[in-house]
């Protein structure tokens, strides 16, 4: 019977988890540093007027409109509280190219890493700081980026808080020799909310032309409560003084604390609790108010 039972166990195990995670957070370094010595500098996008252009960009703007070429320009204004489009003529001279701008990627001036959230699309991975930090000293809300070459993989520590519901079909209490009390694996009914907090890494892998690749694997160290429902009979309550002649079924109580590991959306966590029966002879359970230990395997159902 109890080979069915554990059968039934990794069976059922299947849904144990669904994970939902809040305020993820990434450690983004201002330079990162891959195994074979390669770098690459945080970039941002900024516009950079002619003056501070090198000069092979500033010869193509004036390739591009050459002295005395005329330029004929649209601009919106309000006439007689009207909004109207104004057509006008612009004649390419000196102080028309000071005027004028690219955008160009420059490096960010800062050593610290920052906290913020990432997202990798095509070959850019873009940094959106999380604000404020002090640390970094970013006051607005600026966009950042490393730009990858082709098969270059970025690995980036994160941390976050995550609440899961939380399934513990297999339990294991332990032996209790001085009263007589036998080890017992326990399948029940039960339902409890897990919270806890996630340290991991993601690692980003680019490739060219086809879709991206990204690995994610976190510890989560928290706390769960829940209740769950428990059937008394002769065997189990064999330790009491009185111990029950018929079945009976009684509530529980159940709190503790958990460890789990997660690789992208495959769980494994192991718990450590207690169950607090109540009710009429509830005190009779052998295990009541007794440590166990439970373990959960399950493919969550959020997305990381």
């Amino acid at each position: 019977m109890r080979t069915k039972l554990l059968l039934f166990a990794i069976l059922f195990f299947g849904k144990t988890i669904a994970q939902e995670s809040f305020k993820k957070t990434y450690h983004v370094p201002s330079k990162y540093i891959f195994e074979n010595g390669d770098e690459l500098v945080l970039m941002k996008e900024e516009k950079v007027m002619f003056k501070d252009l090198t000069k092979e960009e500033q010869e193509t703007i004036r390739k591009k409109y050459p002295i005395g070429t005329k330029i004929r320009t649209e601009r919106e204004d309000v006439i007689d509280g009207k909004k109207v489009i104004v057509l006008e003529e612009i004649v390419v001279d000196e102080s028309f190219y000071e005027k004028q701008s690219l955008k160009k990627n420059v490096p960010v001036d800062i050593t610290c890493s920052i906290d913020a959230n990432v997202k990798l699309v095509e070959n850019k991975l873009f940094i959106n700081p999380a604000l404020p930090s002090k640390k970094a000293k970013i006051e607005k809300r600026e966009l950042y980026s490393f730009e990858m070459k082709n098969r270059q993989t970025i690995k980036l520590r994160f941390n976050e808080f995550t609440v899961s519901g939380l399934i513990i079909p297999l339990k294991y209490r332990f032996r209790d020799e001085s009263k007589n009390i036998a080890e017992e694996f326990s399948v029940s009914a039960n339902a409890n909310l897990f919270v806890g907090f996630s340290m991991g890494k993601t690692s980003f892998h680019y490739r060219e032309k086809v879709d991206n690749l990204s690995n994610t694997w976190k510890f989560t160290f928290g706390g769960f409560l829940g209740a769950s429902s428990i059937k008394l009979n002769a065997g189990n309550t064999s330790a009491s003084t009185n111990p029950l002649t018929s079945e009976q079924t009684k509530g529980a109580a159940t709190f503790g604390l958990g460890i789990g590991f997660t690789l992208n959306k495959i769980n494994l966590g192991s718990f450590m609790g207690m169950d607090y029966a109540f009710g009429d002879d509830a005190s009779k359970w052998n295990y009541n108010k007794k440590p166990w230990l439970g373990v959960a395997i399950g493919y969550s159902l959020f997305n990381l």
